[in-house]
């Protein structure tokens, strides 16, 4: 058993490195005249965080728009936002919602300027062997998060909340990091299910080694709901407005085109994420995240997730009327 965990977790680690330590700054040198933008971008894989960069970069959409990118990677969640706070980058992308409202409500200059992911893309999954086959069977047993403020934080939140309305005993949650290391927890038996991304894992379901217990988007709490966003620091969006403007046209150009152009995006993806999977599974992604869930539109569903963070202590008080206005810059998301 510890040798197949090591095969498969050292399968996917390779794609799914996030950075301990310091951000990692990377780029290529800037245009001559355009507008520079350090990019927070919390994982260098992921199908909504990264790929719609390397596209992007690979097919000149921010030369197009005028601007330079730099990539600042992090671990996400509460990296992020510091990284940013720290003046290390001035836009973002793929955080989870719960961790821009936090320090907003202590005052942070921070502004979510579109939705970055609406639903949820992630889902759940118990070893094959597993009596855990169905989200009820979750019931009083171990259910890993990646990290608190994260996405996959407000959807376990959501199941406890489900299944104790339904007179269940809600699950423990226990934060587990990235996909491998819940991969890890749940072959080892830390966890009893363990969350994931397409593509990864689908070739381990598919090889009967592991099966989805759970949909994200089959939490009732968190359909239609912005689960993660882009955000700016304010003081990018008052004095170089239309750099912001341009980053975003860009990068809703990068969606547009890897929904459209499908198989030249996978190749795109499975090189400069160094995927090591067969292209065939890679390409399962666009069929489990419609591109409705990726429009950068303002986000939605802002009252019930504000109430979820205080409820979850994410903010101490309600936010203020001006809090919140200063919060949302829905004028530059370009959907």
């Amino acid at each position: 058993m510890r040798r197949t965990i090591r095969h498969h977790v050292t399968f996917v680690v390779g794609a799914l490195v996030l950075v301990f330590g310091l951000p990692v700054v990377g780029g290529q040198p800037p245009a001559f005249g355009a507008e520079r933008l350090k990019l927070i971008i919390p994982h260098r894989v992921l199908f909504t965080v990264a790929l719609p960069h390397y596209v992007a970069e690979e097919r000149g959409f921010y030369g197009a728009a005028g601007i330079e990118i730099t990539p600042v990677f992090t671990r996400g969640g509460g990296e992020s936002i510091q990284v940013l706070l720290a003046g290390n980058a001035e836009v973002g992308v793929g955080t989870g919602f719960f961790s821009v409202i936090g320090p907003v409500g202590k005052g942070a200059p921070i502004a979510v300027i579109s939705a970055e992911y609406t639903g949820a893309d992630q889902f759940w999954f118990s070893r094959s062997d597993s009596p855990v086959k169905s989200v009820r069977d979750l019931a009083g047993r171990k259910l890993g998060y990646s990290r608190p403020g994260a996405s996959t934080h407000m959807i376990v939140l959501a199941v406890a909340d489900e299944l104790k309305a339904a007179g269940l005993q809600p699950p423990a949650l226990l934060s587990v990091g990235g996909p491998p290391d819940a991969f890890t927890a749940v072959m080892t038996g830390q966890v009893d299910a363990g969350w994931s991304t397409p593509p990864f894992f689908l070739q381990e379901v598919e090889e009967g080694k592991i099966r989805i217990v759970l949909r994200g988007d089959e939490v009732k709490a968190v359909v239609g709901i912005t689960a993660r966003v882009n955000y700016a620091h304010r003081k990018v969006l008052a004095e170089r407005p239309e750099a912001v403007r341009a980053f975003q046209r860009a990068r809703k150009q990068a969606f547009d085109w890897m929904y459209a152009r499908r198989s030249e995006a996978a190749e795109i993806w499975i090189k400069r994420a160094d995927l090591k999977m067969p292209k065939a599974i890679v390409l399962k992604t666009w069929d489990m995240v419609p591109r409705e869930a990726v429009r950068m539109f303002a986000p939605k569903g802002v009252e019930q997730t504000l109430a979820d963070a205080l409820k979850l202590k994410f903010i101490r008080e309600p936010l203020t009327a001006e809090q919140k206005r200063q919060m949302l810059a829905v004028e530059f998301a370009p959907e």
